[in-house]
């Protein structure tokens, strides 16, 4: 009587398997037939005036230049989650904003090692006055970010850092037959699996891991598995923890936010969470942890977060500066013409579209909202 009663369950859980298995079976498929039908948005299509690192063409770095941000785009290509980010970005003095993009059926091996190549192309070329050069892959474009670390050279007096959002650096296991370290399959069919460990880091070379949390659908855990799991990353990389509500796209401005008021060298007073809220963004992250073999570390206490101390979306917010002074926000509209973004409205909704408009330096050219 006992056997009996185990074998409905039994094939009840055998029934749920094979709905996990078919759900992520047919999405890998969708997202293949996506891809290979040109699904992958080209920056140019959208925003026509961000600048492109091109292999052969001189990097558009003009002299005076202090920090260059080279962004790499996730698998669907460049959409509205990179306004923001564009527009926070654009607030930093003496900054160049730069959009790589890369074939999504490249392997993570092959596209790694042009990520890796082309950003050795780029700092070959750079004004003297350059001192730093920030990479930021987003969502499965962190995985190239983080494989090109390891090859990467940077010049004397040239600071690099690696920056990897929301990135399933453990592989988001969509089929229990997806296999492990897929490295050389094409990046849609690996990340079906898990990925376990990944290189270190060249000398010289900064690696940041920015995760989102597990209501990201991007990052939700799936049959037991972590796609952020902290085990896999290299030694080297550091390991910034993010609010664990914070959507997957609207992270990258977050970051970016942060991310400029650490290189101005604003105080850790953080803005408002209205500010926050009102740019898009979420709650600042708390400090950062080295990852181990183990569990990452839980932020030390009593560590004061990294503060933003700048507007978004909605722009013209006052802010505090260095001095704590109140300070007027310059408008997105102007930061965007400054730095070429796309200036669209984010979905309210994560399956919302809304109309937009591309800004460009020389102002005002329409676009369809792309993701």
């Amino acid at each position: 009587m006992r056997g009996a009663g185990l074998r409905p369950r039994a094939a009840r859980f055998c029934a749920a398997v094979g709905r996990r298995w078919r759900a992520g079976l047919l999405a890998g498929l969708g997202i293949g037939l996506g891809l290979g039908s040109g699904c992958a948005v080209p920056v140019q299509s959208v925003c026509p005036s961000c600048a492109r690192l091109v292999i052969g063409e001189r990097p558009p770095v003009a002299p005076g230049t202090r920090t260059v941000f080279l962004l790499v785009p996730g698998l669907l290509g460049y959409g509205w989650e990179w306004n923001g980010a564009q527009v926070a970005l654009a607030q930093l003095p003496q900054a160049a904003t730069i959009v790589y993009e890369w074939d999504p059926w490249t392997s993570i091996r092959a596209g790694g090692a042009q990520l890796a190549a082309s950003t050795q192309y780029l700092l070959r070329r750079l004004p003297r006055s350059v001192s730093r050069v920030v990479v930021v892959g987003h969502s499965a474009a962190g995985l190239l970010a983080v494989a090109a670390t390891s090859t990467l050279r940077p010049p004397p007096g040239v600071a690099v850092e690696v920056m990897a959002i929301g990135a399933p650096l453990a592989g988001n296991y969509f089929n229990l037959l997806g296999g492990e370290d897929n490295f050389s399959t094409p990046i849609p069919l690996a990340l079906a699996g898990k990925l376990n460990h990944w290189p270190e880091p060249a000398p010289g070379v900064e690696l940041k891991i920015w995760p989102t949390g597990a209501s990201d659908p991007v990052m939700k855990p799936r049959f037991g598995h972590d796609p952020a799991d902290p085990r896999v990353l290299p030694r080297a990389s550091i390991v910034q923890k993010l609010p664990p509500s914070l959507d997957h796209n609207v992270a990258l401005a977050t970051v970016a936010r942060q991310l400029v008021a650490a290189l101005r060298g604003e105080p850790a007073a953080g803005a408002p969470l209205a500010d926050l809220a009102a740019a898009g963004g979420s709650a600042l992250a708390p400090p950062k942890t080295r990852a181990t073999s183990a569990e990452a570390a839980p932020p030390a206490s009593g560590a004061a977060p990294a503060a933003t101390g700048a507007t978004g979306a909605t722009g013209g917010a006052a802010t505090l500066g260095a001095s704590g002074a109140r300070t007027e926000a310059a408008t997105p509209a102007k930061l965007a013409a400054r730095a070429g973004a796309v200036v669209r409205a984010a979905p309210a909704t994560p399956g919302e579209a809304v109309a937009s408009s591309a800004v460009g330096a020389a102002g005002g050219e329409p676009a369809a909202a792309q993701n």
